[in-house]
């Protein structure tokens, strides 16, 4: 149940709570019934409304790399909206990823004060010629020798492949494929 928000862990789309256990939270006020579709495999998994618009599902069916769509209604199959992953572009399904499989090796890290922040606004398309987050990882020594201290990284989230095609940004949490995805954005 999504009764009490917890800000000290990811808890809205897939999370790993435990091994082999996932944990679904959906935020649909408006839905009369929810499900998951997970690709490559012919079951709706059905989620439990918890009468705040949050819906909610443990299952050791979902597994880290599965796709996956959320089906509302019987009728509107949709990506996830917290997603961290959308390989198959913004038009495509969502894919389960364990956050507690990455090492943060961040424990020792201090904040500088604010006004000793050097900050450097890098775009991930145009600051390489590959114009990916592994490419810039091979720069960063550069950017520190130029006294740069911290980066703003744009744009991040999943966006069209095609100019033609009219899209809203809605996937915040998941990184652009062709800059390497999620994985690459941890390392």
């Amino acid at each position: 149940m999504m009764n009490h928000l917890d800000i000290t862990r990811r808890t809205l789309g897939i999370t790993f709570l435990r091994e082999q256990q996932a944990n679904v939270v959906l935020w649909a006020p408006q839905a009369k019934q929810v499900a998951i579709a997970i690709h490559d495999q012919p079951v709706h998994l059905p989620l439990t409304n918890d009468n705040s618009g949050y819906w909610n599902l443990e299952t050791d069916l979902i597994k880290p790399g599965d796709t996956y769509t959320f089906v509302l209604d019987d009728e509107k199959e949709c990506a996830d909206p917290a997603s961290l992953a959308q390989p198959e572009g913004v038009y495509g399904p969502s894919q389960a990823v364990d956050t507690g499989k990455f090492y943060w090796e961040d424990s020792c890290w201090i904040n500088p004060p604010l006004d000793e922040y050097i900050i450097y606004e890098l775009d991930i398309h145009t600051f390489t010629p590959e114009g990916t987050l592994q490419a810039i990882s091979s720069k960063l020594g550069h950017l520190k020798k130029l006294g740069i201290n911290a980066l703003v990284i744009r744009p991040v989230a999943p966006f069209p492949d095609s100019k033609e095609q009219h899209y809203k940004e809605s996937f915040i949490y998941a990184v652009q494929s062709s800059y390497g995805g999620q994985p690459s954005y941890n390392t």
